[in-house]
């Protein structure tokens, strides 16, 4: 079932889908969000504390945001993607093109799928093409590809506070992160 075209203009912090604190959302193969906008963050999907989005394919793609997160603005729910494509979305004046994992422990573990192609266009203030980790956001990726993303200070991921990556058997070494991460 597609979502097209969910216009926020004017309104700060909507989402085509909002989920609640005891929101959830399932996508799979064949779904589609598209062509959202957002003056604020989240375009495509805004998650609360504890909601919970599960991506298992399908595709989120050409979102246009002002702000944090054009696409998924995760501010204390958790995100797991293990499908699915994330792509072609543009942000103007924030940070996290494809997702935005604010505080409150916003959680995105990536399993599966491909997080490509995204942009954060405007390059006095906007800084990473592809997910952006702030604060007490967690990230873990085991599997799938962040590629060709950009941005101001980075295309892939950035992260605004201390890190421990874990490669190999059980960390990152099977996933394709093709751009750098600061």
């Amino acid at each position: 079932m597609p979502v097209r075209n969910v216009n926020h203009a004017g309104q700060s912090f909507k989402g085509a889908i909002l989920l609640n604190s005891t929101g959830s959302l399932t996508m799979n193969k064949g779904s589609l969000l598209q062509h959202n906008f957002s003056y604020g963050s989240a375009s495509a999907v805004y998650m609360l504390d504890n909601s919970v989005f599960q991506m298992n394919g399908g595709m989120i793609t050409g979102h246009f945001g002002n702000l944090n997160g054009p696409c998924i603005y995760n501010n204390g729910g958790i995100m797991t993607m293990n499908g699915g494509k994330i792509n072609n979305n543009y942000i103007m004046n924030g940070n996290g093109s494809a997702i935005m994992l604010f505080e409150n422990e916003a959680t995105f573990i990536m399993n599966d799928g491909e997080i490509c192609e995204n942009s954060a266009v405007r390059s006095d203030r906007s800084h990473c093409g592809a997910v952006y980790v702030h604060s007490t956001g967690i990230m873990e990726m085991h599997g799938g590809s962040i590629c060709h993303n950009t941005g101001v200070s980075i295309g892939g991921i950035h992260f605004n506070k201390n890190v421990t990556f874990l490669v190999g058997e059980n960390g990152i070494g099977k996933s394709t992160l093709v751009e750098g991460i600061a």
